[in-house]
């Protein structure tokens, strides 16, 4: 059995032709570290 998963869509976005950012930690935590960085350094649109 697979749990639900909700999706709150806050205001309509066009994601064509956009990126998907993964950063779920691995054996080390440097990927979350550098998806963090980069979330809160960058000017995407959240």
């Amino acid at each position: 059995m697979y749990p639900k998963i909700r999706i709150k869509e806050f205001k309509p976005l066009n994601l064509e032709g956009g990126y998907l950012i993964d950063g779920f930690p691995s054996a080390g935590f440097s990927s979350a570290i550098a998806t963090e960085s980069m979330v809160h350094t960058s000017k995407f649109e959240l």
